[in-house]
């Protein structure tokens, strides 16, 4: 009760503290131009500043997008997105940012109840001009997920990520 979600049929406006309206659309296969541009659109015609697009795609356990996967990435940020974040692969995969927008390709599994050794969370802050955002790296195994503390397997983690991104350095 009061839960505030989005999914495919269903997008979500969320005002913050700041008066700030966040836009987040959360679409599934089959993601096509036409459905990104019309979730986009209907966010800005609901007065989102910043658009935040949640979608489950890619192929499982592939560390890298498929190129349908990457030309779809960057026309939602064409078309105003802000941030994409993608979830399915079971794995974390590819980051890049693109027209200074971060995409995420798949975030890995935070919560399955399987054992995936490289996880993660990103917490976005929004402002009246800017975005800033924390990458949260994590492990899961025997059904548990927990964020990594130890200083070493976080720097691991950073450097993986960045080994198979297009361009980013964490």
């Amino acid at each position: 009760a009061g839960i505030q979600w989005a999914d495919g049929e269903n997008l979500l406006c969320y005002d913050t503290e700041q008066g700030i309206r966040i836009g987040i659309a959360a679409l599934k296969d089959p993601i096509t131009t036409e459905n990104l541009a019309d979730a986009i659109e209907e966010l800005k015609r609901q007065g989102a500043k910043f658009i935040v697009l949640s979608l489950h795609w890619g192929e499982e356990l592939a560390e890298t997008p498929s190129q349908e996967q990457q030309e779809l990435a960057r026309k939602a940020i064409d078309l105003g997105a802000d941030v994409i974040m993608g979830h399915h692969a079971h794995v974390v995969q590819t980051m890049e940012v693109y027209q200074n927008r971060p995409i995420f390709y798949s975030l890995g599994n935070f919560v399955f109840g399987s054992s995936i050794p490289k996880t993660m969370l990103v917490q976005a802050e929004f402002s009246n001009d800017s975005l800033d955002l924390k990458l949260i790296p994590g492990t899961s195994s025997g059904g548990y997920t927990r964020t990594l503390t130890d200083a070493d397997a976080k720097t691991q983690f950073y450097q993986y990520l960045e080994g198979i991104s297009f361009g980013v350095s964490v």
